[in-house]
């Protein structure tokens, strides 16, 4: 019999520990032998950069749409902790994503999510910016505090008190990272899914507010709503679409 992540999260009550889920699906032995060797690794890994502190995860999502906020999280998971399928999010379907939301809630030592809106990511005007306060702004949050962060990506966030380190590709290498960069993903997506019902013309439920070539041509031919990002190029009202967007507005 094959098994796929999906079915496995499907048949599994969320928070199963690794002796559970062998114990409700004995014929996905092999399946799920091998998923705790692949997130041993990952454990491995991380705990060789935290050295015995209690670490905590970063991760961001929405730096490059055209429309939408930026939403970060931060995680606190227990050691070797249980998580079927945790990676990068961007690896993910979306419902294994959304299946795995109340896993890391569940499991977790402490998470936390943050969004910056629209209206403070124009006032910032530096996306990089934005993202390290939102970061902070989830470390922030949790409780206990970490003894050291793991932030993904190439840059530490210059606030932060507690020894870090940066992670290149650190949502696929690091559990903590991973756990964040879902929590983080489907919050905004969701978010996104209401932007849809107010300004349905760009098709925010598919496209999240990255510049697909569809939305820019729905951009080009409505002008910009509320939810854009004025200062990102192909973000500025055309003049022959300003009549149209007073009504939206």
């Amino acid at each position: 019999m094959t098994f796929s992540l999906l079915k496995i999260l499907r048949n599994l009550p969320p928070g199963s520990t690794y002796e559970e889920s062998c114990s409700l699906l004995p014929e996905a032995l092999s399946w799920l032998t091998k998923e705790q060797q692949r997130l041993d690794d990952m454990y491995a890994r991380q705990e060789s950069y935290a050295a015995g502190l209690l670490a905590a995860g970063c991760d961001e999502v929405g730096r490059g749409p055209l429309a939408g906020p930026l939403a970060a999280a931060a995680v606190i998971l227990p050691a070797r902790a249980w998580l079927p399928g945790l990676r990068d999010s961007k690896q993910l379907d979306e419902e294994v994503r959304e299946l795995l939301v109340p896993w890391i809630q569940k499991v977790a030592l402490a998470w936390h999510i943050v969004t910056i809106s629209v209206e403070e990511l124009l006032a910032v005007d530096n996306i990089r910016t934005s993202s390290l306060q939102a970061m902070q702004r989830s470390l922030d949050k949790l409780f206990p505090e970490p003894g050291f962060v793991l932030v993904d990506g190439n840059a530490t966030i210059p606030t932060c008190t507690q020894p870090q380190r940066a992670v290149v590709k650190g949502d696929n290498l690091i559990p903590a990272i991973a756990a964040a960069s879902i929590l983080a993903k489907v919050h905004r997506d969701h978010i996104m899914l209401e932007a849809q019902q107010k300004w349905p013309q760009y098709n925010f439920a598919k496209n999240k507010g990255y510049g697909t070539s569809e939305h820019l041509a729905a951009l080009r031919q409505y002008g910009p709503c509320p939810y854009h990002r004025l200062n990102f190029k192909g973000c500025q009202p055309a003049e022959s679409s300003s009549a149209v967007q007073e009504t939206l507005w």
